[in-house]
């Protein structure tokens, strides 16, 4: 009797999971953000430095966005101070302030594009739920092995890039969507998402590939479902949803 109420408590517990109702998962995520709490992640050196731009900056230099050539005196300098790779998690999607050429650029972008290609730089893109025409060619290869890993992969229909003239002087592009829990909070970052079923890298995956001088990227499906990355010479595992 002891046993059958047993399996019947576990498999009640098992199917509460697999559904996860909205009660189910606000307990399992107060319970994840009380265990953060107690007990924080040791935080360890990593060699990056985050450039904020912050009210002094602001107040400094003017209000956002500030002119491509400010920011292509940005990239020169970290370039100039040794930087592996220069990141940018925004989009510029519109040409910067003045006379645009026949392409539709500023001399200002110009001097930007240039600045990113000697620097080493990576810009951002935004993957959309519907379709823009446009198609996030990457800059990387991206191999796979084993089960298929795109199934599993939060998918979109479209991409926002930044101005052709400085997507094809970047030397990699990263998506930077964020996705949300149910109630709000972000607690997780996808690595890999999905464009029309092709596997598009996150803007961290693009970073550390840039800063390795990798080729590109290779993604290892296993039978359970988990999804294992290669960037480079570092092995990311990941969950079925590369996160």
């Amino acid at each position: 009797m002891q046993a059958a109420v047993a399996v019947a408590i576990l498999l009640v517990a098992t199917l509460l999971r697999i559904a996860d109702p909205v009660a189910v998962e606000a307990v399992r995520l107060a319970g994840f953000d009380q265990l953060q709490r107690w007990f924080p992640r040791a935080v360890e050196p990593v060699p990056v430095r985050v450039v904020d731009v912050d009210e002094a900056s602001l107040a400094r230099i003017g209000q956002w966005p500030w002119p491509r050539s400010v920011l292509a005196d940005l990239v020169q300098r970290l370039n100039e101070a040794g930087a592996a790779a220069v990141v940018f998690d925004m989009l510029f999607a519109e040409p910067d302030r003045g006379d645009r050429g026949a392409d539709g650029a500023t001399a200002t972008d110009r001097r930007f594009a240039a600045a990113l290609g000697d620097a080493r730089g990576v810009l951002g893109l935004a993957l959309v739920s519907q379709p823009t025409g446009a198609a996030a060619d990457g800059k990387a290869g991206i191999a796979t092995v084993g089960p298929d890993p795109a199934a599993g992969l939060l998918p979109f229909a479209g991409v926002v890039r930044s101005l052709p003239l400085l997507a094809a002087a970047a030397k990699g592009e990263g998506a930077i969507n964020a996705v949300p829990d149910r109630d709000g909070v972000v607690r997780r970052l996808p690595v890999f998402l999905a464009l029309d079923g092709r596997p598009v890298p996150s803007l961290a995956a693009e970073a550390l590939r840039v800063a390795q001088g990798a080729a590109g990227h290779l993604l290892r499906g296993e039978p359970d479902g988990r999804i294992v990355a290669r960037i480079g010479n570092l092995l990311v595992p990941m969950d079925a949803r590369c996160r």
